[in-house]
């Protein structure tokens, strides 16, 4: 059974072709500086700080379902922390400490990665995370859509259109699709069988990217439980690619 309301399939039409952005080249040929999205598997978590580098100021974000826009990356180790008030009997001018909840080691030779995160105690503001980071090889482009099969499932397979995809558990694929009307499916092999997770009919362009992201299914503390539970949860973003810097 398809539980399509479950699914919390998310478009993103962030464009990023216009104006001096995270991806645009400057007018010296520098090379773009990285940066790097973030996503929960599920839940939505605030108040949480980052560096770029030790002489800039904190930079606070909140990690949830929806991947998020490009932000400028740290070189190399990724520390997002929580800022923990001192205790109540401290004396006033005390600050608070910081509380690592996600590392993650950037590739600096890649201009964006993806960092995904899974909370430990998804119904704990306070918790901790496993991280998982994406650092596509080759260019993701205009065109193109990145698969990724985080389950516990050896094999996940999507189809676009009439092309079908499978990506071993643990990899990544990025592959091509066309414009048009495009029915996507994702399901993962299960017992010798194909479990459907997802079946959603989408209107692409060939100026978009996409991700289609395959993660374990674990309950979203911002949603009831379904009726029956998917064998896992996916989420596909299609966003304008942006434009490649003028050489």
């Amino acid at each position: 059974m398809i539980t399509r309301a479950y699914h919390w399939i998310l478009l993103i039409a962030v464009c990023l072709v216009s104006g001096p952005g995270l991806h645009a080249q400057t007018a010296t040929g520098d090379k773009p500086k990285p940066t790097f999205r973030i996503v929960s598997v599920v839940g939505s978590y605030g108040e949480l700080h980052y560096r770029i580098n030790a002489k800039e100021p904190d930079r606070i974000i909140t990690v949830n379902r929806a991947l998020s826009a490009p932000l400028p990356a740290p070189s190399g180790l990724l520390e997002i922390y929580r800022l923990v008030p001192p205790p109540a009997d401290s004396p006033v001018d005390t600050p608070p400490t910081r509380q690592v909840v996600i590392k993650a080691d950037l590739n600096s030779n890649i201009p964006e990665s993806i960092v995904v995160v899974l909370p430990l105690t998804p119904t704990d503001q306070k918790t901790l995370f496993e991280t998982r980071v994406i650092s596509p090889d080759r260019d993701f482009e205009a065109g193109t859509c990145l698969i990724a099969n985080f389950s516990s499932f050896d094999q996940a397979a999507v189809s676009i259109k009439k092309d079908i995809h499978t990506v071993g558990m643990g990899k990544i694929d990025i592959v091509n699709f066309t414009d048009g009307h495009n029915l996507i499916k994702a399901a993962v092999e299960k017992g010798g069988k194909w479990a459907v997770a997802c079946d959603d009919a989408w209107r692409l362009s060939s100026q978009y990217r996409g991700y289609i992201l395959i993660f374990p299914y674990i309950p979203d503390p911002d949603y009831p439980p379904p009726p029956i539970a998917p064998p896992v949860i996916v989420r596909i973003n299609f966003e304008f690619a942006p434009v490649p810097p003028a050489k």
